[in-house]
């Protein structure tokens, strides 16, 4: 028997120099993967309670390390060459289980339970995908309730043009969709400053940044 909603974890394991390589610039490597785990930390409670759904953490690296030990769902390892490729296969497994599935990354602190629980309500509705964009021109969260390989292929992962090629993607193949309100997501060391608007932890992680030196960067 199908679950009505399954929701999706997409992250990499923490490794240092493996992890949000663009902050380098401005921070060195143990702060980095400091940072990273305290993101993908925020990001394994936020699915957890998604009491609904099920769910599914899809791991590049080590899927045993102890941390992921709190992640109440199942934990498998990621599957094929490039990001796209992984994820669209991530969420045609997940989908054969579900009816609509909703994937999200571990950098965007901003999404919380009531923006996942109205793109479920967007899949429910009718249509065939879902997306928060992200404002750097990429998203956050998408969501499916058919398995489309072809959304995922051709893209040009990392730039600024993900949503808008996804955009002719599904003009092409004929789906519809709906996009939320954009949030963004911790890519660049512009967009460290907006993590302090999200606890202590990040805060204390991010004592001594010159935030002025990079905005003028």
């Amino acid at each position: 028997m199908k679950h009505k909603r399954g929701l999706i974890l997409f992250a990499k394991s923490p490794s240092p120099g493996k992890v949000k390589t663009r902050l380098e610039p401005v921070l060195d490597t143990e702060t980095i993967l400091a940072l990273y785990k305290q993101l993908l930390a925020r990001q394994i409670s936020l699915v957890n309670r998604c009491d609904l759904a099920q769910k599914f953490f899809w791991v590049d690296g080590n899927p045993t390390m102890e941390m992921f030990q709190s992640f109440e769902g199942e934990i498998l390892v990621q599957l094929g060459g490039g990001i796209g490729e992984r994820m669209g296969a991530a969420l045609k497994s997940s989908l054969q289980h579900c009816d609509s599935v909703i994937l999200i990354g571990c950098d965007s602190p901003g999404l919380d339970t009531t923006m996942i629980e109205e793109a479920f309500q967007v899949l429910e509705a009718g249509k065939n995908a879902v997306f928060v964009p992200a404002m750097d021109g990429g998203y956050v969260l998408v969501g499916l309730n058919l398995a489309a390989d072809q959304l995922f292929r051709d893209i040009t992962w990392g730039s600024g043009q993900v949503m808008e090629q996804t955009r002719q993607k599904m003009i092409a193949l004929g789906m519809s969709w709906k996009e939320l309100e954009p949030v963004r997501d911790i890519d660049e060391p512009a967009d460290l400053e907006h993590l302090l608007h999200y606890g202590d932890e990040f805060s204390e992680l991010l004592e001594g940044v010159d935030f002025t030196s990079i905005s003028e960067c």
